[in-house]
C-alpha cells in the first residue's frame, strides 16, 4: 500500500505558490514559536497560552481569532497517519527552524522525514523560486537524520535549557544539518548571561544608533537587510524594538 504523502509548509506564502504537480497533502505552519510561552503539559493548554500570548503583543481581539486562524493546520499535524512521508519546506533562519523543531517533536516516530530547503540562491526565503525551481528542490531533498536529537532540542528551547541545546548541538555530527547548528548559534545570541546584555540587544542598539531618525519601518527593513538569518517578522521585531525603546 502507497504510504500517505504530507507537505508541511512554513507559510501561506508558499502555500500559494506551491506546485500542483506534487502529490500529497499540504499543511500549513502559521505559527511563531520563536516566541512567547511554548511548554505546555497538553495540547489545550498550549494553544489557550498561544492565544493569550497574541493578543498581549499582536492586539488580536480573541483568542478565536488564533484558534479559527492557526491551530486547525496544526491539529492536521497531530494527526499524520503513522508511516507516512512528511516533507518539511523551511527555510534555514531562525524562524522556521524552531517552527520545524516542534513539528518534528509532535510528529509520529515511525514516518519517514525528508527537509526541501532552499539552496544557496536564497537560503531564507521560498519566495525567489519558481514553480519549476521549487520542484526541483523537492527532486533534491534530504531525509532528515538526527530526529530524536532534534526532538530533544525542541523540548530543550521549550523549557529554555540553554546549557542542554549547546550539548545537544554538539551531537550534531552530520555536516549536511549545519544549518541546525547556526540556527542555534543564533538563537543562543537572543540569550543573556550573567545579567549582561544579549548579542541581539547589542546588535538592534547599534542599528537604532545609526538610525535614530528612522521609522520602525525603515529600522526593520535595515534590520532584516543586516540579519536575514533570524528570519524575523515586523510582530518578533516590534517586541524587541518596544523594550529597547524603554
Amino acid at each position: 500500500m502507497t504510504q500517505p504523502i504530507y507537505h508541511i509548509l512554513n507559510g501561506d506564502a508558499l502555500a500559494e505558490r506551491f506546485p500542483s504537480a506534487l502529490p500529497g497533502q499540504r499543511i500549513i505552519c502559521r505559527e511563531c514559536l520563536i516566541d512567547g510561552p511554548v511548554s505546555a503539559p497538553d495540547r489545550e493548554t498550549f494553544y489557550q497560552q498561544r492565544a493569550q500570548y497574541l493578543i498581549d503583543i499582536d492586539g488580536i481581539s480573541l483568542p478565536q481569532e488564533y484558534l479559527d486562524y492557526a491551530t486547525p493546520e496544526l491539529d492536521r499535524i497531530y494527526d499524520i497517519d503513522h508511516g507516512s512521508e512528511v516533507y518539511l519546506w523551511f527555510e534555514d533562519d531562525l524562524f522556521c527552524q524552531v517552527n520545524m523543531w516542534y513539528i518534528v517533536h509532535e510528529l509520529p516516530v515511525d514516518v519517514s522525514l525528508y527537509v526541501v530547503r532552499p539552496d544557496e540562491r536564497s537560503p531564507y526565503g521560498y519566495h525567489r523560486y519558481d514553480e519549476a525551481q521549487l520542484i526541483q528542490l523537492y527532486q533534491d531533498r534530504e531525509a532528515l537524520t538526527n530526529v530524536e536529537l532534534i526532538s530533544e532540542l525542541w523540548e530543550a528551547f521549550a523549557e529554555r535549557q540553554h546549557d542542554k541545546i549547546l550539548k545537544l548541538r554538539e551531537r550534531l555530527s552530520s555536516s549536511s544539518q549545519d544549518y541546525i547548528k547556526s540556527a542555534i548559534d543564533l538563537h543562543m545570541t537572543r540569550t543573556s548571561y550573567q545579567n549582561e546584555e544579549s548579542l541581539l540587544h547589542t546588535r538592534i542598539k547599534s542599528l537604532l544608533h545609526q538610525n535614530e531618525n528612522n521609522s520602525f519601518k525603515g529600522l526593520f527593513r535595515a534590520f532584516c537587510a543586516q540579519y536575514p538569518a533570524y528570519g524575523y517578522g515586523d510582530l518578533q521585531f516590534r517586541v524587541l524594538y518596544d523594550q529597547l525603546k524603554k
